[in-house]
């Protein structure tokens, strides 16, 4: 979560079809990451959107994917 707006950051999604579950090494890897997110400051996040390492998704226009 960023000052000043909330974010919500999907990184890996699976279904469980396919995979039962992520691997211990995996998880911590990812609680890192989310450490790392949670850093973010608000022009960071602005920036990861705008360089396309972010992609926003429109949660007003659930039919829009901002580029």
């Amino acid at each position: 979560m960023a000052k000043g707006g909330q974010y919500w950051v999907y990184e890996y999604l699976f279904a469980k079809k396919d995979r039962d579950n992520i691997e211990n090494d995996e998880l911590l890897a990812f609680r890192l990451q989310a450490k790392s997110y949670a850093g973010l400051n608000e022009q960071q996040v602005g920036q990861l959107v705008t360089n396309g390492d972010f992609v926003e998704i429109c949660h007003d226009d659930k039919t829009e994917i901002q580029k």
